[in-house]
């Protein structure tokens, strides 16, 4: 999940900067709504595996016993 957001925000970044090849404000809408569409996903995935799960501010995962 860590490096899919990575590669989100980095593609956000450059569709967004003026001057850019691709930019277009409609492509940040979709990087916005895949990212949206990955966190929700991987939500039910944790939710499913049955085990609370915590996400610190460094972002490791904490399954909790």
């Amino acid at each position: 999940q860590f490096a899919y957001k990575c590669i989100l925000n980095s593609f956000y970044g450059y569709v967004m900067r003026r001057g850019a090849c691709w930019h277009r404000t409609e492509m940040g809408g979709i990087v916005c709504t895949t990212g949206s569409i990955i966190i929700k996903r991987t939500r039910e995935l944790v939710e499913q595996i049955g085990r609370p799960l915590e996400l610190d501010t460094v972002r490791y995962l904490i399954f909790q016993t």
